[in-house]
């Protein structure tokens, strides 16, 4: 048994961590408990999770939706990650009136029979993963002397539910479940905004306020037969055809006018043509506030784009590239 807190700051401390040790191709089970849960979790179990999906392996998991907070874009993605439906995949939300559903474990069963498990504070979301929070929780392994009994009694209380099927769980059996789900209020269409994390400040006495950031940095995740974004129709402006091109220096994403010294106004700041990719682009001028951020120097960069240029928003989402 290995004790971890993120207090120390240590990346070694962060449930990330743990799970990019644990989650081996030999791993035959998962199973998993979280109170809050979103999206940007998964990055780290993709591979995983996909190759469990392939091979028709166990994965039964319970997220909790507590007021409402749970959207659903993270469901999708984790219905898509998991493979459901499937015969060896179970995947719960559990939401109530006046409580929260509040556990956070994560079991694994390996191939040999081992078995491993976290059980602490951290969620299954991106920032309980990284570690923003302060956080803290236990690692047992039968590899490492840890009694199996313990083990079979976090497998069995997550796989519980689904036989008991009690009061408050909300089976996902197939995608069109989570639409289902916020058609009764369980999920939500977009998770509401957070702000009690990140955000810097001072006491009443005017004391500054000290900032967390993650731990570790999680990598891109990657759905597969996720929808693309929607393409707003572009307005037609005739006549007008501006260039782009990358800058070096900046990321390939940013496209600039060549040559242009002065900022643009008006209907010259609509490129009025279709830019790599198909998107239409925005013309701005960035400041030395922007640049020198993507540029990687220190700052803080800040990006503004005129009301007056936004268009009518797709139902999807937005797909504007911006340029110089």
């Amino acid at each position: 048994m290995r004790y971890i807190d993120s207090g120390y700051r240590d990346p070694s401390q962060a449930l990330g961590t743990w799970l990019a040790e644990v989650l081996r191709p030999e791993i035959a089970e998962v199973r998993w408990q979280s109170g809050f849960f979103s999206g940007d979790s998964l990055a780290i179990l993709q591979a995983t999770e996909r190759y469990l999906s392939e091979n028709e392996r166990t994965v039964n998991a319970l997220i909790g939706s507590n007021d409402r907070c749970t959207s659903r874009q993270d469901v999708d993605r984790l219905v898509s990650l998991i493979g459901v439906p499937r015969e060896r995949a179970q995947l719960g939300v559990v939401s109530y009136e006046g409580g929260y559903y509040h556990p956070k474990t994560f079991h694994v069963r390996r191939d040999d029979g081992s078995q491993a498990a976290y059980v602490g504070s951290a969620n299954l979301t991106g920032s309980g993963v990284a570690s923003l929070h302060i956080e803290a929780g236990v690692i047992v392994d039968t590899r490492e002397g840890d009694q199996s009994a313990l083990l079979d009694a976090m497998a069995s209380a997550v796989d519980s539910w689904f036989e008991v099927d009690p009061p408050g769980l909300y089976r996902v059996t197939t995608p069109a479940d989570v639409g289902r789900l916020v058609n009764e209020g369980i999920l939500a269409e977009q998770a509401p905004q957070r702000t009690r994390t990140g955000v810097p400040g001072r006491t009443e006495a005017g004391t500054a306020r000290s900032r967390l950031r993650p731990l570790i940095r999680l990598p891109r995740l990657r759905i597969l037969n996720e929808p693309e974004f929607e393409l707003i129709e572009p307005i037609v402006l005739p006549g007008i055809l501006l260039p782009s091109a990358p800058r070096g220096g900046f990321p390939d994403y940013l496209l600039f006018a060549p040559g242009q010294e002065t900022p643009t106004e008006g209907i010259t700041a609509l490129s009025g043509a279709s830019l790599p990719g198909g998107a239409m682009g925005l013309i701005i001028r960035l400041s030395l506030d922007t640049a020198r951020h993507f540029a990687g120097k220190p700052g803080t960069a800040n990006l503004s784009i005129p009301v007056a240029t936004l268009w009518v928003r797709s139902e999807k989402r937005r797909n504007l590239s911006m340029s110089r």
